[in-house]
């Protein structure tokens, strides 16, 4: 409707609320970590979207991580297994938080 994608429109609205930098480059490259290559936080939040099927949580990205992504962040691809296994042990202990407090 509006001719433009969310992670465009995230780093307008970022933009427009004065947030800093990094954050409006965040939103913008999130689905492009390339085009902010000094970004490790770009990365970081490139490989959690692709890790997020994996936990049950839906997402519309190519869940398929390469190893190149791994290493940009100076990660053993070699232990992704275990990273993404403690990733799904925090999230499963982070709502049973959360269902405990309300």
């Amino acid at each position: 409707m509006l001719d433009i994608c969310h992670d465009e429109m995230g780093a307008e609205l970022a933009r427009q609320w004065k947030l800093p930098e990094e954050i409006v480059a965040i939103l913008r490259h999130h689905h492009n970590p390339d085009a902010a290559p000094e970004q490790a936080l770009v990365r970081m939040l490139y490989l959690a979207e692709k890790i997020l099927p994996s936990l049950g949580m839906a997402e519309c990205v190519d869940p398929d991580i390469a190893e190149e992504d791994w290493e940009a962040l100076g990660i053993n691809p070699d232990d992704a297994g275990e990273i993404i296994a403690q990733a799904l042990a925090d999230s499963e202990l982070a709502l049973q938080f959360a269902v405990d407090v309300a």
